[in-house]
C-alpha cells in the first residue's frame, strides 16, 4: 500500500499540475487546497448522493403508494366480487346485442351494424358518430356492464368531432 501511495505522489508531484502547485506560496497552495475540496465534495454530492437520496425518496413513494393501493382494494375486495356477481350475468342470461342498443340509445348514438360472432361477442360498427358519444358508451358499457373491448379502430371524418368506429365486445 505504501509503494502505491508513493507511486501516486511522485507521479503527482512529476505532473505539470504538481509543478504548477509546488510553485505557489504555501498561503495559495492552502487556498487551492481548499478550493479543491470544495469542488472534489461538490462533484461528489452531485454525482453520488443526491442520485441516491433521490432514488431512495422515489422508491419509498412507490412503496407508500402500493401500500395505500393494496389496503384500499383489500377493504373493498368483498363489495366489488358482490358488485361482480350481480353485474355480469353468466353464459345465455347475459345477450349483448339488447344491452348494446339500450346503451346506445341512451346516449342517442346510432349503431349503424350490429353483428353476433361465435365466441358470444358483437362486433359493432358506428358511422358518423361524436368521438365524445362514442367514448362515453364504452366507458358505461365497461364500468356498468362488465362488457369488454376486444379490438377497437376509431377514424376521423372530415367533420371536426365525427367519427366512425369498427369496434368488438365481449
Amino acid at each position: 500500500m505504501s509503494q502505491l501511495s508513493a507511486r501516486l505522489m511522485r507521479g503527482w508531484q512529476e505532473s505539470s499540475a504538481g509543478r504548477w502547485y509546488k510553485a505557489k506560496e504555501p498561503g495559495e497552495q492552502k487556498i487551492v487546497a481548499v478550493v479543491a475540496a470544495i469542488v472534489l465534495f461538490s462533484l461528489l454530492w452531485l454525482l453520488l448522493w443526491k442520485p441516491i437520496t433521490d432514488w431512495r425518496d422515489i422508491a419509498d413513494n412507490r412503496f407508500r403508494t402500493a401500500q395505500t393501493n393494496l389496503s384500499w382494494m383489500q377493504a373493498n375486495e368483498q363489495r366489488a366480487r358482490a358488485s361482480a356477481d350481480v353485474a355480469s350475468p353468466t353464459g345465455a342470461d347475459r345477450s349483448l346485442v339488447p344491452l348494446l342498443t339500450r346503451a346506445a340509445q341512451s346516449l342517442d348514438l346510432k349503431l349503424n351494424r350490429l353483428q353476433p360472432r361465435s365466441d358470444g361477442g358483437v362486433t359493432v360498427a358506428i358511422e358518423g358518430q361524436t368521438f365524445d358519444n362514442v367514448l362515453a358508451w364504452l366507458a358505461g358499457l365497461q364500468e356498468n356492464n362488465a362488457v369488454t373491448v376486444s379490438k377497437v379502430s376509431i377514424n376521423h371524418k372530415d367533420v371536426p368531432g365525427l367519427v366512425d368506429a369498427q369496434i368488438d365486445l365481449n
